[in-house]
């Protein structure tokens, strides 16, 4: 989980630099706060997605962001990072040596329809016929991925911040 939040009392001495309220202080943080965590998810998707020869709808139901609001000025994004079923990775196709999924090959394997309709690629665990196991995908590098995000987090966010608070002041005006 990647964790952003904004400090008030760094904001002060910028409220007193250039005569901001309070209420427009709070306004830009949680306005902020939240744009710096989409772009956490979408950078975060963005990247696994690529790093795993995945389609970026595979990684949509994978992120969950907790928004800031009046008066909580702290957010965090979660990813998960658990295997992948390949018949989430695209259309999986058979070969003579086993089954593959866009740039993921699975030896030995093979593609089958269950009888629920669940088309995916399987393995049998042993000699005998059943039982099978379905293959999945795991996610490579997803975690230095997200840490190098976390790492970049904070300089967005005062990019953001900087903007939103001229907004306030520039744009909105109360």
């Amino acid at each position: 989980m990647i964790s952003v939040n904004v400090d008030a009392s760094d904001l002060h001495s910028v409220q007193r630099t250039l005569n901001a309220t309070n209420a427009q202080i709070d306004r830009a943080a949680v306005r902020s706060v939240n744009k710096t965590l989409s772009w956490v998810a979408s950078q975060g998707r963005r990247l696994i997605a690529g790093a795993n020869d995945l389609p970026l709808k595979t990684l949509k139901g994978r992120v969950r962001l907790g928004k800031a609001s009046a008066g909580r000025t702290k957010g965090s994004a979660w990813f998960g990072t658990r295997p992948i079923k390949t018949a989430y990775a695209g259309s999986p196709l058979q070969s003579i040596g086993g089954a593959k999924v866009r740039g993921h090959f699975f030896p030995n394997a093979f593609v089958a329809r269950m009888p629920t309709g669940h088309l995916g690629i399987f393995k049998r665990r042993g000699q005998a016929r059943l039982p099978i196991e379905e293959q999945m995908i795991h996610l490579r590098e997803s975690q230095a991925i997200l840490d190098d995000i976390a790492k970049r987090a904070p300089d967005r966010l005062r990019t953001i911040y900087a903007q939103e608070l001229n907004y306030e002041l520039n744009v909105r005006g109360f």
